[in-house]
């Protein structure tokens, strides 16, 4: 009877070990999470934030911005249809039509948002 007794104390020590030993259903999604944050973080937010900018870079262009569109040219906005589709002067009397969403640069925009920095630092400066 002692034995028996022994035997199932021993037993029972085997399970609370095994028990103790087996990771929590939260330890074993860490590591699930912890990758989804680093792609988030890597991978997901700077591609949503370059889009964003690249959707107000097209919405904020206008007739006579140089811009640079996809293929490297260099030009300037002759006339913008509502089609999504501009013309492009690339030399005097050369025009070319490209969707807006082809414009990867637009140098006057960029101009032009330094210089309204540049105003609202002056602004606050006073």
């Amino acid at each position: 009877m002692f034995s028996e007794l022994s035997i199932s104390v021993a037993n029972a020590d085997e399970v609370i070990k095994d028990a103790a030993s087996q990771p929590s259903a939260l330890q074993s999604m860490l590591p699930i999470v912890m990758i989804f944050a680093v792609f988030y973080f890597f991978i997901i937010r700077p591609q949503s934030k370059k889009f964003k900018d690249q959707q107000a870079t097209t919405n904020n262009t206008q007739v006579g911005d140089e811009v640079i569109i996809l293929s490297g040219v260099f030009g300037k906005i002759f006339s913008i249809s509502q089609d999504e589709t501009c013309l492009v002067e690339i030399s005097k009397g050369n025009e070319i039509k490209i969707y807006k969403t082809a414009i990867v640069k637009n140098i006057s925009l960029e101009e032009r948002n330094k210089t309204e920095a540049l105003k609202n630092i002056s602004a606050k400066k006073k």
